[in-house]
């Protein structure tokens, strides 16, 4: 009594638990301490000493409770929940009992707790994972506040508490998947979040040894997996924009039970709706990582944060302000939610919904109010830098995230094909009409740029100014310029209304920098240039963009010179790019250049001559006069180039070539004329710098316009007019150097162009005088600039000014400095050398620089000998990889005149130039290159010439043949056909040409080319020559060419190739070598006419394919010519020569002289062979027993074949033994073969050959006694070989196989029994074998238990017979044979008790094996097996404590999903141990559970009274509801099993008290009321009567509802059975109600459920179909008229009408359903105008479940009812649905899954053929024509593998079978229309070929056929 002895008693008793529970065999000791402890009188004392005033007592007594609770794992847990006073009120005063000072000095708090930490340890020891989840529900539904006080205080407790009270409610709670979702939701609601966010507070580490002990950081991470991740958690996945669809199912996952959340059913996130409201992300940033996050997964709660977050956004300097409007960009830049355009549901493409989100939605996300214009504006125009940056920023991703959602409605509005009135596109407009309002006008945007430039002028200007003033300027300066920008890209009808010239942008700020200083970025400090090219880009872009900046004839002293400037083609930077891009805006449309376009990038490219020289300002504004006086005046010059064009034409026809090459585009620009006139003034210049910098830039213009010509002469010509004009420049006034080097440029322009089209003569220059001090001068130019561009460009100017002729030396040191200052110089460097004295090929090839080089340049740097080498034709076609179609035009253009230019006379030279070219094809990326090369190659002149005489050179014909070959593909209709007439020529050429070995040359490069009709008369050609003996080195390749093409073709029919050629050509076999390419064409010709079954077929590849291949060969042997070939090569065949051996197997088939010619071959053979075998295997193949060599050929080769088909040693010994099986099974008398085999396996034994034993004997032809004798020296390697680890199953079935042709006993298979058992256990295969043997062997009952034992005290037993353990079903079918095999003995209860573990309640075959056990064991021990099953348990690894929790730990869902598919064949005698229906396998055993409820109600008065909880949890799980749905089964016992559980359960809870019990007992009264209305026969003979499966299902729901009120279909259940007194069971219930719903919100939840009930109906309808009985109901409304009616109400709603087809199908599953349908319901006529309607995209789901319910009518049917009421025109309405169905699968072949389709067809085949089975009907031909037209459709994507054919995936079983049920239904057909003979006759060609492949893809009856 003392409190001090209690203190230590009660601390004694938890060291001793806490002391015991760490090891599992002390736990025996501590059960007693236990359950004294938790006796009543115990857990009173305990429960009281919690309100003691005592700390200490409280303390030590919560110490107690948690050792209790802990004790082995848990052991008693629902003792300790059931024991401990939970609603004691002073339980929450223990949330406030925390020491002194709290935990926070100590580094454990768990090693010393206080009284708060030791309760909150003790709560969550109910929720860790290894709790009992009924306990942790229990808990959680009747003491949700307890748990919430667990919250309350949670920011002062100590990190390790907080962790460990996170851990347990993620892994205990949130990853329980036994747990409701809705329990979990309400727990975490809004009052335990805004506990939680406190602790964000605390930012510091707390543990001094552990950096990361942070609890904010520990919270938010928390936080973030509970809320950020849709469809985990808190976090439900929304609709995105939209608002919330009510189409739900009949159950929602959310919790509705909470009052606050019945209000907020508009979104799906109501808690983290309310829950954004508590969180500051402007003020932490987890907490702003955790709102932006929770926005991103919730995309529905943006549009209502705005009003609920108080963002002050009035424009302030302020940090407050500055946060608020970097949070708002945050938000506003959140993705699109794109995903949610889609429509829920679509199974087979992307279909997006055609209403788009409300327009409200899409603005809240893009430009909220609370932002308004006024705001926007004032931000905009404060004094503020910072202020103004930050507004434009945001305003900035305002308008990018409104150009997302534009593309991403545009992208929609696409897809859909929408007019220019379609929703999405309307919405568009919508947005952007709205946006322009609440947007500044583009008028405060001018002058927010215009302030800015001038500032950031200013301070550009102002060299004194600190960086960061002008770092500032221009931060604001390009936020400015990239909202003006984004106006014209997004918004372009403001500026476009404003009319502002953006042209001002480059007269004042960065604009005028850029224009007028673009070289001080490289001085700048590194981030003001960085921002200042950001604005230059913006500045560019704008120009780009806008259409007020006028361009043309008025330009004057434009700044198109400075753009020029700025442009360099050789440096890759954005600003460049931008130049160019706008350049080709101004000028390409242009009169200029809109002739061609494409010629402006000549002009722009040649720019980088010029380079940085110090005269390039002058020139640009030369060019710049240039452009304006020709765009003033362009008559003028237009005029001039096309005179010099037509002098140019006059003199290259002079020459022989056509004038019609030259059209309008191939004239140059007449800019060059300009620059021309421009070139001819400055001759009176005093400084001729710029005369030189326009005779450079000339030269490269010049050069590229000569490329868009034919030839070169337009370009010499201009050159000569340069030439004029520089002869009349003064030289006394000019300097000598400048003038000298202009007269270089002209002289290497001259020089290039020669090049072009004569081989160049090198003349290497060497060192000159001048050169000696060139070291040093180039060391000075890098002293004085550097390693820069400057120092370059400025040794580049010194080299052209001091150097007329250049030394390789010079050039090569060159070109090694400037890769070091600026390698974009190189090609600057490179123009001054003349390619005609100085190729610089090698040395740009030895160097980095050669992918700097242009092609046309690097290519005038070749000479021919260089192409010789591979590896240069590769540098140089590496240099076009890239090219445009224009510039493939050039480079086309380039290689011709090159061919053009050299004679023939230099074969080689041309041969390599055809190399190159066809190189240059073969790496092109654009497919427009390729075609641009085609358009040349066969318009040109030269290229004519060369193919009509050229060819007939052998080195330009290998050169042609590659070109060729890369640009054609032969291969390609449409370039068969482009080259045709070259076909045609020279098959003429061959019969008329004199000299054959030139034509022969010439038609080679077109024989890939040619049709079969050309190919046949070139081989007649050739064959006709009377001297082809004498010269078949001439024809010997020719032929090989022309046989190979012929090979591809389909089999020759009747013709001159069979009746002439091949004949003479055989014949003359001795004299000339038949080739290769003649074997094979002769072997394809001889196996296009072998059975289809024979033909040889790819091992994988497209189903598509092989099917074309196997038609094609069906219909060669329509025409089959092999006798002919027969006839022709019989004579001539060498068996010796392997050719002609293959040539004879293939013939042997169809000529009885071939095989007996093969067979006297083989049998002059001395030694056996692969190739020999093959032969015999070939043909034995086709022999039969009556064959005259075959005793002889199993005399003579027998022995040696069966030898090498037993040697181990031999690694191809599965040939020979195909060859000795095929041998034994055609000879008479194989005994000797069979006593050599049992010889040859005795001497050298090996598991290797087990397998072909067991074929041998399966031949019976091995006497009983050899089998008996290979069994035994089998089972003797195959116990060694089973020690080790299992590689091949074949040996394992192969002893299975032996014992079946053998008397065999134990002694026989012990050994192997024993190892089997011992070692592999967990195989499948051996199990199964086990269990096959155990059913042939009469074993005794010693032996069978020994067996028994062995297997259930393995110690894998247990992992064995897990859940979805593959070896599961094998080994409990073992254990099954050998339990039933001796009953009496077997059946004891330590072998039971194993059992009752692996058994899980299911309908899978080895559960019901194992129940079949449980009977035999009660009917032979007369001992029930209920005491045994009081420790089962439905989880695998858990023990029962009593059937109460055994029933409790049933999955709910499972039993509910076992009343909706009760199982009609379950049965309380008799049952199967097999399971009828496979795919069931996972529902619970309605008998056993049953029977399991009986057990339960008959003890429970034995044991202690069942609390309202146990109810509560025993009923969740829906086994009464399994009870009701026993009263419609078909078996009486079944019913009267469900009756009696019924009523006991009704006697038990009148005498319990729990909430529901009201509830629950109207619904039993209401049910047991129609026990005596559905009855009417006297008492004596009363049998329980069978309810409809409607009224049972229904009450099943009712009960489920009861104790699960948060379904939104309780409300409704219980108000329809409270507003009638009695049920009517022959009345659909709550038909009308449910299914005509039209309420305008349901219950106060502000949204209408009228869908999400007609759903509900829909389902319920098609559950509940199950018997005639059922029908009746239905027939009663006339349900099936109100669905009917309604299908056709909601064509575009895909879940009613699938809703609505799943009734049809259960309907017409039912022979009277399904005939009352046809004959009263006129089905099959309404079908036939709803399928007939059906658009032709109907999604695959749809079509599918329509061929189910077709396929249900003809199968279910009563035919003769049928016929006699409607005669034969129901026949053809089916035939007509499933031809529209057919239809649609082919036209949506393409885009519906595969599987989906081959399931269609599949249904369609079954109908077809039932259809045409009946033989009083005409068969359906014309469908089967479609149906075989889909299949090839479809067919197109099904792949296939020959190397896994015993694995086929269900996907090519389905191909399978579509096409045998297909051949089958035309089997019937009695029409000889050529279509239905042809379909017929395609159809049985596949037949052959699949069973071929895989004879078990096809019945049994088929394969008769």
């Amino acid at each position: 009594q003392s409190i001090v002895h209690l203190h230590l008693a009660l601390g004694v008793l938890s060291a001793l638990l806490t002391l015991l529970s760490t090891h599992q065999p002390y736990h025996t000791l501590g059960v007693p301490i236990l359950r004294a402890i938790l006796a009543p009188q115990a857990t009173r004392r305990l429960n009281a000493h919690l309100n003691s005033t005592q700390t200490d007592l409280v303390l030590v007594t919560l110490k107690l409770w948690n050792s209790i609770s802990d004790y082995g794992a848990g052991m008693e847990k629902k003792s300790v929940y059931e024991a401990f006073a939970w609603t004691n009120k002073s339980l929450f005063r223990l949330f406030h009992m925390k020491r002194k000072g709290g935990n926070g000095t100590l580094a454990d708090p768990f090693s010393k707790p206080d009284i708060r930490t030791l309760y909150i340890t003790f709560l969550m020891s109910f929720f860790r994972m290894v709790s009992i989840p009924a306990v942790k529900v229990a808990l959680l539904e009747a003491h949700r506040d307890i748990f919430f006080g667990i919250f309350k205080r949670i920011a002062d407790d100590h990190y390790q508490v907080i962790r460990f009270v996170l851990e347990v409610c993620w892994e205990g709670i949130w990853s329980d998947n036994k747990i409701k979702r809705t329990l979990k939701v309400a727990l975490f609601g809004e009052e335990v979040l805004v506990q939680l966010v406190k602790l964000y507070s605390r930012s510091i580490p707390e543990l001094p040894d552990e950096d990361e002990s942070i609890p904010a950081d520990l919270v938010h991470h928390f936080l973030l997996a509970l809320c950020t991740r849709p469809g985990t958690g808190i976090c439900f996945k929304d609709n995105g924009w939209y608002s919330r669809e009510e189409a739900e199912d009949a159950i929602d996952e959310r919790p509705t039970h909470d009052d606050n959340l019945r209000g907020s059913r508009k979104i799906y996130n109501p808690i983290l709706s309310r829950f954004l409201r508590y969180l500051r992300p402007t003020e932490d940033a987890r907490q702003q990582e955790l709102a932006i996050r929770i926005l991103r997964s919730c995309p529905e709660l943006v549009r209502g944060y705005w009003a609920s977050s108080g963002l002050a956004m009035e424009p302030r300097l302020s940090s407050r302000w500055l946060t608020n409007a970097a949070w708002l960009a945050d938000i506003i830049s959140l993705p699109v939610p794109i995903h949610t355009f889609v429509a829920g549901g679509a199974s087979f493409s992307l279909e997006y919904n055609t209403v788009p989100p409300p327009l409200s939605s899409a603005l809240d996300n893009i430009l909220p109010q609370v932002w308004s214009r006024v705001l926007i504006t004032k931000g905009l125009q404060s004094t503020s830098h910072l202020v103004q940056h930050h507004t434009a920023t945001c305003l900035a991703r305002c308008l990018e995230k409104y150009d997302a959602v534009r593309r991403g409605y545009e992208a929609v509005a696409l897809a859909l094909e929408e007019e220019s009135s379609g929703n999405w596109t309307s919405r568009v407009k919508e947005l952007e009409a709205e946006l322009r309002k609440r947007v500044p006008t583009f008028e405060v945007i001018v002058g927010f740029v215009q302030q800015k430039s001038t500032s950031s002028e200013s301070g550009l200007q102002n060299t004194i100014e600190p960086d960061g003033q002008i770092l500032r300027s221009l931060m604001v300066s390009e936020a400015a310029l990239r909202l003006m920008l984004l106006y014209h890209k997004v918004l372009p009808d403001l500026p476009a209304d404003a009319r502002y010239d953006v042209g001002k942008l480059l007269s004042t700020g960065v604009g005028k920098r850029l224009i007028s200083a673009p070289q001080s970025l490289n001085i700048a400090p590194k981030y003001v240039a960085a921002f200042e090219t950001l604005c230059h880009l913006h500045i560019l872009d704008l120009l780009q963009h806008s259409d007020q900046y006028i361009w043309g004839i008025t330009l004057g002293q434009s700044s198109l010179r400075h753009f020029l400037h700025i442009y360099n083609p050789t440096r890759k930077s954005g600003i460049s790019e931008r130049c160019g891009k706008l350049l080709h805006k101004v000028l390409s449309q242009s009169a200029l250049f809109e002739h061609d376009s494409g010629e402006l990038r000549i002009w722009l490219d040649a720019l980088h001559s010029i380079g940085a020289d110090s005269g390039a300002p002058e020139f640009y504004s030369l060019l710049d006069e240039c452009i304006t006086s020709c765009l003033r005046s362009p008559l003028e010059y237009v005029t001039s180039a096309f005179l010099t064009e037509n002098s140019s034409v006059v003199e290259t026809a002079d020459v022989g070539e056509t004038v019609e090459a030259y059209n309008p585009s191939s004239v140059a620009s007449p800019l060059l004329m300009a620059l021309l006139k421009e070139f001819e003034a400055l001759k009176k210049a005093e400084d001729g710098r710029l005369s030189l910098q326009v005779a450079i830039y000339l030269r490269q213009v010049i050069f590229g316009a000569s490329l868009k010509q034919p030839s070169s002469r337009y370009g010499l010509q201009i050159c000569g007019r340069l030439k004029q004009y520089c002869s009349a420049f003064n030289r006394e006034t000019s300097p000598q150097p400048v003038l000298r080097s202009i007269e270089r440029e002209i002289h290497l322009l001259e020089s290039q162009l020669y090049l072009v089209e004569a081989p160049s003569r090198v003349d290497l220059v060497q060192a000159n005088s001048g050169i000696e001090n060139f070291l040093s001068i180039a060391k000075g130019f890098e002293d004085r600039f550097g390693k820069s561009t400057t120092a370059a460009y400025e040794l580049i100017s010194w080299l052209r000014l001091n150097f007329q002729e250049i030394s390789l030396d010079s050039i090569s040191y060159s070109v090694q400095m400037l890769e070091e200052w600026d390698p974009a110089a190189v090609p600057s460097l490179v123009l001054l050398a003349d390619p005609a004295v100085t190729p610089l090929l090698a040395i740009l090839r030895s160097s980095k620089s050669l992918n700097t080089i242009p092609f046309p340049l690097a290519m005038i740097h070749t000479r021919p000998s260089d192409l010789k080498d591979e590896a240069v034709r590769k540098d140089l076609a590496n240099l076009t990889i890239n090219s445009t179609a224009y510039e493939a035009q050039l480079f086309g253009n380039l290689l011709l005149n090159c061919v053009a230019g050299t004679s023939f006379s230099d074969e080689e030279d041309i041969q390599h130039l055809l190399y190159l070219w066809a190189e240059i094809v073969g790496i092109s990326r654009l497919s427009e290159v390729k075609v641009a090369y085609q358009r040349l190659f066969l318009s040109s002149a030269s290229m004519q010439t060369l193919l009509g005489v050229g060819a007939t050179s052998q080195l330009i014909a290998k050169g042609l043949s590659e070109l060729v070959l890369s640009l054609f593909d032969p291969q390609s209709a449409e370039d068969r056909l482009m080259v045709r007439e070259w076909c045609q020529y020279w098959a003429q050429q061959l019969f008329q040409s004199s000299d054959m070995a030139k034509a022969i040359r010439g038609i080679r490069l077109w024989i890939p080319f040619m049709a079969q009709e050309e190919l046949i008369t070139v081989c007649g050609c050739i064959v006709g020559e009377d001297d082809v003996d004498e010269r078949s080195s001439y024809y010997q390749p020719l032929l090989e060419d022309t046989f190979t093409i012929l090979e591809k073709y389909p089999k020759l029919a009747e013709g001159p190739l069979l009746a002439t050629y091949l004949p003479r050509l055989v014949a003359l076999q001795a004299s000339i070598s038949i080739n290769k390419a003649v074997y094979r064409f002769l072997r394809a010709q001889m196996s296009a006419g072998l059975p289809s079954g024979l033909m040889p077929i790819k091992a994988q590849g497209n189903a598509s394919e092989l099917m074309q291949q196997i038609e094609g060969q069906w219909e060669s042997q329509r025409r089959d010519s092999s006798d002919q070939l027969l006839k022709i090569i019989t004579p001539h065949l060498e068996l010796g020569e392997k050719d002609g051996l293959e040539l004879a197997l293939l013939g042997m088939f169809r000529s009885i002289h071939l095989r007996n010619k093969v067979a006297d071959w083989l049998l002059a053979q001395s030694e056996l062979n692969l190739s020999i075998n093959h032969a015999l295997d070939a043909l034995l193949g086709i022999s039969t027993k009556t064959s005259p060599y075959l005793q002889e050929m199993g005399q003579r080769l027998g022995p040696s074949c069966l030898t090498l088909a037993l040697s181990a040693a031999n690694s191809r010994r599965e040939d020979y033994q195909s060859s000795s099986l095929k041998l034994l099974s055609l000879v008479e008398d194989g005994y000797a073969l069979v006593k050599l085999a049992v010889q040859l396996f005795s001497k050298r034994p090996t598991v290797k050959v087990i397998p072909f034993l067991a074929r041998l004997v399966r031949t019976g032809k091995v006497p009983k006694k050899e089998s008996e004798t290979l069994l035994l020296l089998s089972l003797k390697e195959v116990v060694s070989f089973l020690n080790e680890p299992l590689e091949s199953k074949d040996v394992v079935h192969a002893i299975a196989q032996l014992t079946e042709f053998s008397n065999v006993s134990l002694e026989t298979l012990d050994a192997f029994f024993q190892i089997s058992i011992r070692n592999h256990l967990m195989d499948a295969d051996v199990m199964s074998v086990l269990g096959f043997l155990f059913a042939r062997l009469p074993l005794k009952p010693a032996v069978c238990n020994r067996f028994i034992q062995a297997i259930l005290h393995h110690s894998q037993f247990l992992v064995v017979t897990s859940h979805n353990a593959p070896a599961r079903d094998s080994l409990i079918t073992a254990l099954y044979h050998l339990f039933v095999m001796h009953p009496q003995n077997t059946c004891q209860p330590s072998h039971i008790t194993p059992l009752i573990q692996v058994y899980r309640g299911t309908l899978s075959n080895s559960d019901l094996s194992l129940l079949h056990i449980f009977r035999l064991f009660e009917q032979h021990r007369k001992y029930s097996v209920t005491s045994l099953m009081a420790s089962w348990s439905p989880d695998s690894g858990v023990v029962s404590t009593d059937i109460l929790y055994s029933m409790t730990s049933l999955n709910a869902n499972l039993i509910f999903a076992t009343c909706v598919e009760f199982p009609k064949w379950r049965k309380t005698q008799g049952s199967p141990s097999v399971n009828p229906g496979a795919s069931k396998g996972l529902l619970y055993d309605p008998l056993f559970i049953l029977l399991l409820l009986h057990s339960f109600l008959s003890s429970k008065d034995s044991r202690r009274p069942l609390t309202a909880l146990d109810w509560v949890g025993l009923l969740r799980t829906n086994i009464a509801s399994l009870a009701v749905a026993s009263l419609s089964a078909r078996h009486e016992g079944t019913r009267d099993l469900g009756w009696t559980a019924l009523g006991g359960l009704y006697k038990a809870i009148e005498h319990t008290e729990f909430y529901e019990k009201s509830q629950t007992v109207y619904v039993l009264k209401m049910l047991v009321r129609l026990y005596g209305s559905t009855s009417t026969v006297a008492e004596s003979s009363f049998k329980n009567p069978r309810l409809s499966t409607y009224t049972t299902l229904f009450f099943a729901h009712a009960l489920r509802a009861v104790f699960n009120p948060s379904s939104a279909l309780y409300p409704l259940v219980s108000r329809f059975l409270l507003q009638r007194p009695e049920f009517d069971p022959n009345d659909p219930p709550m038909l009308y109600s449910m299914l005509y719903s039209s309420l305008s919100n349901d219950f106060g939840k502000g949204s209408g459920n009228w869908k999400r009930e007609r759903i509900w109906m829909l389902r319920f309808l098609a559950d509940g179909m199950v018997s005639s009985q059922d029908w009746t109901v239905l027939q009663r409304r006339h349900t099936w008229d109100l669905l009917a009616t309604m299908y056709q109400t909601h064509e575009n709603d895909r879940i009613i009408k699938h809703g609505i087809l799943k009734v049809l199908l259960k309907m017409t599953q039912n022979q009277r359903a399904a005939t009352s349908l046809i004959c009263h319901n006129h089905l099959l006529s309404w079908s036939t105008t709803v399928i007939s309607g059906m658009p032709n995209t109907e999604d695959d789901d749809t079509v599918i479940l329509w061929c189910q319910a077709l396929e249900n009518v003809v199968v279910c049917a009563d035919p003769d009812r049928t016929t006699r009421r409607m005669g034969h025109i129901w026949y053809s309405q089916m035939l007509q649905c499933i031809s529209k169905l057919l239809d649609i699968i082919e036209i949506n072949s393409s885009s519906y899954p595969v599987e989906q389709s081959l399931e269609a067809l599949r249904i369609s085949a079954r109908v077809i053929q039932r259809v045409s089975s009946l033989s009083t009907i005409q068969a359906p031909g014309t469908v089967i024509s479609k149906a075989l037209a889909t299949i090839k459709k479809v067919e197109t994507r099904v792949h296939f593998s020959l190397e896994d054919i015993a694995n086929w995936s269900p996907v090519l079983l389905k191909w399978g079978e579509v096409q045998e049920r297909l051949w089958l239904a035309a089997m019937h057909t009695n029409d000889e229309k050529d279509s239905d003979l042809e379909c017929w006759s395609l159809l049985t060609a596949r037949m052959v070929a699949l069973g071929s492949v895989k004879p078990a893809i096809l019945s049994e009856g088929t394969s008769i056929w």
